[in-house]
């Protein structure tokens, strides 16, 4: 009888640890989707910029009058797991490509950031001969096309 009461009492237990466990994951789970679709759009808002950037000059010869935004990669990149668990199949995705790529990107917008503002002191950089804003859009849609997988497929 006692038996009977602790087997019961046991499957209960574990049913509760498991459904307490699988919310949880859940919300972490929305956590971080929600945090990369924002990674997504901030993306398309500096890919956006660069674009205005380049055509500002390309269309008037004029340097634009503002910097390309950038992000805060140090948080992106402690947030985003170092694996991402599908939610629709049993499969572990690896970040490492993603990380990466977002380094690069922060990367690249520094570089064409400091080159705009040595153009704007008045010194010669090859910041619109090069292919700086190519390069950047580039990278930006290997991210995003990268959280794409993460996310929505």
């Amino acid at each position: 009888m006692i038996t009977d009461f602790l087997n019961i009492l046991t499957f209960v237990v574990a049913t509760i640890a498991a459904v307490f466990s699988f919310i949880m994951w859940r919300i972490s789970r929305k956590e971080e989707l929600s945090m990369l679709k924002a990674l997504y759009d901030h993306l398309g808002e500096i890919n956006k910029s660069a674009i205005g950037h380049e055509r500002q000059f390309l269309m008037t010869h004029i340097l634009p009058s503002w910097p390309i935004p950038n992000m805060d990669v140090n948080y992106y990149l402690t947030k985003i797991s170092y694996k991402v668990r599908k939610e629709t199949s049993l499969m572990w995705i690896s970040t490492r490509k993603l990380k990466k790529n977002l380094i690069k990107v922060h990367e690249r917008v520094n570089t064409i950031n400091f080159l705009w503002k040595q153009a704007a002191d008045g010194c010669k950089t090859d910041l619109y001969s090069n292919t700086y804003y190519s390069d950047l859009n580039n990278d930006i849609l290997l991210v995003q096309e990268q959280i794409q997988k993460l996310c929505w497929t």
